[in-house]
């Protein structure tokens, strides 16, 4: 159980403490209620605290990127200051993103249509077909030739490794890499 923990967790007292927790959780309930697979429960659980605990560190971290300005104020990096984030634009989403998929569909049938309709009669004397039929063959072309394999993103991959990353330099080298960042993305003003 500790070696699935610490896999999982930056260091060994996080995994200590995380299975201190899961141990306590199961010794105050083992009495009161019955555990059919007592393995899955200890993992599940066990999982459950391991994901509280980078949430909690997600927390602290933003803390962490913050700087302290001439005037003593705490200043965060802009790139951490979304203002496009509210509901208005929560909302813009929900209907855009709606709207932009059926207009693809839209675009895309109607192109396989008229070039269905407009070369393979002449060519090959097959028959014209509708509008769902060029959509049911843009389906089946890419069950066929595309799959529905999962395309993998890797920022999320990068993004970890950047916040472990960070998570690993001490203060002196957080301090040193905040002033480097700060240099490159402060405006240089022009010198008349």
């Amino acid at each position: 159980m500790f070696s699935f923990i610490r896999s999982r967790v930056k260091s060994q007292q996080d995994a200590e403490d995380i299975l201190q927790d899961v141990w306590y959780q199961l010794s105050s309930i083992i009495d009161t209620q019955p555990i059919e697979l007592l393995s899955s429960w200890l993992y599940r659980v066990s999982r459950n605290r391991i994901v509280d605990k980078k949430r909690k560190q997600k927390l602290q971290s933003l803390e962490d990127l913050a700087y302290y300005d001439n005037d003593g104020e705490m200043v965060f990096p802009e790139a951490l200051l979304l203002d496009d984030q509210n509901p208005e634009t929560e909302i813009e989403r929900a209907i855009f993103i709606p709207a932009a998929i059926a207009a693809a569909v839209f675009i895309f049938g109607s192109a396989v249509m008229l070039l269905w309709n407009w070369i393979l009669p002449v060519v090959l004397g097959v028959k014209m077909i509708t509008f769902w039929q060029a959509i049911g063959i843009l389906v089946l072309s890419k069950i066929l030739f595309g799959g529905f394999r999962q395309h993998h993103c890797h920022h999320g991959y990068h993004g970890h490794y950047w916040s472990g990353k960070w998570m690993n330099l001490n203060t002196e080298e957080r301090e040193k890499m905040r002033s480097e960042w700060r240099e490159r993305c402060t405006p240089h003003l022009k010198q008349e």
